[in-house]
């Protein structure tokens, strides 16, 4: 068999030595193993330990972060912030976030979805290529994360359990 024919006429044979040393070295383990380590559990944990932290939250997390008792969503009459109760007026939580596609909810203010709107649309043009699709309507709100729209004009409590969206927290 000439070089040609090894690898369908792309690569040389010092080439295909040369790629086939990188994927033995693959093979061969990288990381050991701390002899305090004694069972299978711990090996596998040992082996899946980040090598850097994450980047951190703009918002605190857990217990710290104060977050909605309630979610609502609403026309231009429903204020943005944050709903800690007992306040007189509920709000539209201004940090809510999908936990499907892990994407901010957007709200647009005096604006609907077009009725040809869809689940890929969102995907494909989320956020910055929206207004295409979202129409004039004085008192209504269009809201959306990238895999969810919706619009309203009267005041809707979000149920839990009901939705994607839920309050990152506020600081």
């Amino acid at each position: 068999m000439s070089e040609t024919e090894l690898a369908g006429g792309l690569l040389n044979t010092e080439e295909l030595d040369f790629l086939q040393n990188l994927l033995e070295e693959d093979d061969k383990p990288t990381i050991t193993v701390p002899p305090a380590v004694e069972n299978s559990f711990q090996h596998d944990v040992m082996m899946h330990i980040p090598l850097s932290q994450s980047p951190r939250s703009p918002v605190r997390s857990g217990s710290a972060a104060k977050k909605c008792k309630e979610l609502y969503l609403g026309g231009t009459d429903l204020k943005p912030g944050m709903n800690d109760f007992p306040e007189e007026q509920p709000h539209f939580c201004s940090n809510m976030q999908c936990f499907c596609c892990d994407h901010i909810v957007l709200r647009f203010p005096d604006r609907r979805w077009s009725k040809d709107t869809d689940y890929m649309f969102m995907r494909n043009n989320y956020p910055n290529q929206l207004d295409s699709k979202l129409i004039p309507a004085p008192g209504w709100c269009a809201f959306c994360c990238q895999c969810t729209f919706r619009e309203e004009k009267d005041l809707q409590r979000l149920k839990p359990f009901s939705t994607n969206w839920v309050c990152r927290g506020h600081n």
